[in-house]
């Protein structure tokens, strides 16, 4: 079974490490496939990347958006020139 601390109980010092990695800027793939003789990438993103993701040209991503969750997942489909220059930028 999986404990939690509840944030009114963590410390300080533990709230600011949180908070510090879920600001890195992160990458991860998760997997890539061919669509229309174009390569396409599924990344899952740290809120940073994901914010500049959502200000890129819309034609290029797509973001999940799972229904049993409230919560932004931050995992995108995100087109070959798009995911090099996100790797170049943010790694």
């Amino acid at each position: 079974m999986i404990e939690f601390t509840p944030v009114a109980q963590m410390s300080s010092s533990a709230w600011s490490n949180m908070v510090q990695n879920l600001m890195q800027p992160n990458i991860t793939l998760l997997t890539s496939a061919k669509v229309d003789e174009k390569m396409w990438y599924t990344v899952k993103l740290s809120m940073p990347v994901a914010n500049w993701m959502r200000q890129q040209e819309t034609t290029k991503w797509e973001e999940h958006y799972p229904a049993n969750s409230w919560a932004e997942q931050n995992i995108f489909d995100v087109e070959e020139t798009l995911y090099t220059l996100l790797n170049l930028k943010w790694k």
